[in-house]
């Protein structure tokens, strides 16, 4: 008999490796994308003044 916890999702060596793999590609993306949304900010900023400078 194991006395392992329910909740050992972490501890299972095939979930564990995938998580840190998905967490990392996340990151990742995250990283390489902030370049377009840090522009698509700035463009939806700058149509916003248009707009509120038109009214």
């Amino acid at each position: 008999m194991s006395a392992a916890p329910i909740d050992s999702t972490l501890d299972d060596p095939s979930i564990g490796p995938t998580l840190v793999r998905v967490t990392l590609l996340v990151a990742i993306v995250l990283v390489a994308a902030l370049p377009e949304i840090a522009l698509a900010a700035a463009a939806l900023g700058t149509w916003l003044a248009r707009i509120g400078i038109g009214f």
